[in-house]
């Protein structure tokens, strides 16, 4: 159990970018600054309903872009793409 706990404790130090003495702004600016590119993908499989999308994003902080797939399982529903606003980013 000891051995566990310290393994934990150790991870959790070096997960973290910033010293315990700054503060959370500070820290949080670091994260930020060091994150270039985001990739998701949003799935709706298992989902009882079709209605709901699945969306594939790639947010690209360095080009200051982003690009939005909204697709569906339905035919109903037509398939889209769609960018974010810098706000949104």
């Amino acid at each position: 159990m000891k051995y566990l706990i310290t393994i934990s404790i150790i991870i959790i130090t070096n997960i973290s970018n910033c010293p315990f003495s700054q503060n959370n702004s500070t820290c949080e600016k670091k994260l930020i600054d060091s994150i270039m590119k985001v990739d998701m993908n949003l799935s709706a499989i298992g989902v009882e309903s079709d209605n709901f999308p699945s969306i594939n994003a790639t947010i690209d902080f360095i080009k200051d872009t982003s690009e939005c797939h909204k697709s569906y399982y339905n035919p109903t529903f037509k398939d889209s793409t769609y960018s974010l606003s810098k706000t949104e980013m």
